[in-house]
């Protein structure tokens, strides 16, 4: 491991800690991240641990960290969002600092701080496939980045003992902060004046997103339940039922469906009608933006999100009502992002559990990724792993999971891999269960 940093006496306080630490592999460098003194290809890794906000040509420090990457290495870039006092602590400090030392602030400051500039400027700089995510604390967000160079396949999981070259720039300022301030800074991003720490949180994150897993979340009764009194309203309302409005709120769903005024509406207007008209009023666009957010949901995703590449996958499209699938859509992504979901556009809309499964082992297929669903709609879908082609069958066998929603046990003999996960408080337990993390998911 090689380590740079444009100031000298960070390069001497950090060479001083390896010796310490007796770190015999790795070495310490004074050197400019955006005039690498190395020949193309020289490493498998770039570790850029809060520090590419500093570099006045980012463009310029990221094509550098692109030509010295072998084919297939790995670029893996940490930034942080502060929040509240601490950011307006953190700029400040940033000023005084760039002024004490008549060094201007870098102009990419602002915008390497934003998730989906850091993500278009990988890309420009020739970087494929970028994953990110992320971790809120008591100060606001860290951010973080991986991205491979040219083939992805030809380089593993970072164990340490390949060329690596952590770049850092954060170090050089922490000297001038007072001991209060580091040890709060500590708890933000995992160090004080440790730019080992940062390596280390840097690195673990790469092994993170290396782990090649596909998670999709299901949307109705899995994340989101229905708002019942607003939907026996709409009920009463679209099929002209007649029930007074204030026995809506004091009955269930079992108790409405037996009223009297809707067996007399199914029995006239036929089954496959009545069906029809229930599901596309339970689909109602108002309907499905005042859905409830089921206990413990929001944070269960964002866990998952540390995993793998987060997405959903909802049977919410009718394949012939184009407008109602348009509207169906843009109501869906609205209720993700307002209830603070992570990758609230990422939405697969499919019409039924067999097309749920048909795209499931059609990912694993097309991207190489192990696939995990997230259903409590376990047991039809269960039903229909029969139904799909063997070649289908064969994928979801060897490379799917199916996390069942509000199940306490699961079928000891499935066709697939399923695991029980009682509620979003389990999450955790049952992803480990899982296998969830481990050699049977790592692609290349």
């Amino acid at each position: 491991m090689t380590g740079i940093d444009l100031a000298g006496k960070m390069v001497q306080e950090t060479a001083a800690d390896i010796e310490h630490r007796g770190l015999h592999q790795a070495t310490m460098l004074h050197m400019d991240a955006e005039h690498l003194a190395f020949p193309g290809a020289s490493f498998d890794y770039v570790l850029c641990g809060f520090a590419i906000f500093f570099f006045p040509d980012l463009e310029r420090a990221l094509s550098e960290f692109y030509r010295v990457l072998r084919p297939g290495g790995r670029v893996g870039v940490t930034f942080g969002r502060y929040r509240d006092e601490l950011a307006r602590w953190y700029e400040e400090l940033l000023v005084s600092y760039h002024n004490r030392y008549q060094f201007q602030v870098s102009p990419s400051a602002g915008r390497s701080r934003d998730l989906a500039e850091c993500k278009s400027l990988l890309s420009g700089a020739g970087f494929i496939d970028v994953r990110d995510t992320y971790e809120e604390t008591d100060g606001g967000e860290v951010h973080f980045c991986m991205a491979p160079a040219r083939d992805a396949t030809t380089i593993r999981c970072w164990d340490g003992q390949r060329p690596c070259i952590v770049v850092a720039s954060l170090a050089p300022v922490m000297p001038t902060i007072p001991r209060s301030q580091q040890k709060r800074n500590a708890r933000w991003n995992g160090s004080s004046v440790s730019l080992s720490a940062q390596i280390c949180y840097t690195a673990g994150k790469i092994r993170a997103l290396e782990v090649r897993m596909r998670i999709f979340l299901d949307v109705d009764g899995t994340i989101a339940r229905n708002n019942r009194v607003l939907y026996l309203t709409l009920c009463n309302l679209v099929l002209k039922l007649g029930i007074d409005e204030e026995r809506l709120s004091e009955l269930s769903y079992e108790e409405f469906y037996l009223l009297p005024e809707v067996t007399a509406y199914r029995e006239r207007e036929g089954e496959q009608r009545y069906l029809r008209n229930v599901r596309i009023i339970a689909h109602a666009p108002e309907l499905q933006r005042r859905m409830e957010v089921i206990e413990g949901a929001v944070d269960g995703a964002r866990r998952l999100s540390q995993q793998g590449t987060l997405g959903y996958c909802t049977a919410r499209k009718t394949d012939r009502l184009e407008k109602l699938d348009e509207a169906l859509a843009s109501s869906t992504h609205d209720w993700l992002e307002s209830n603070g979901f992570p990758n609230p556009q990422d939405v697969f809309f499919c019409t039924s559990f067999l097309e749920k499964l048909s795209f499931c082992a059609a990912h694993i297929e097309e991207t190489g990724e192990d696939v995990m669903l997230v259903d409590d709609s376990y047991e039809q879908l269960l039903e229909r792993v029969d139904q799909l082609e063997a070649s289908q069958r064969d994928l979801l066998r060897q490379h799917f999971t199916l996390l069942a929603f509000d199940a306490q046990k699961v079928p000891v003999h499935a066709p697939v891999r399923v695991v029980a996960l009682p509620s979003w408080s389990q999450v955790e337990l049952a992803t480990q269960h899982a296998d969830f993390v481990g050699p049977r998911f790592i692609r290349g």
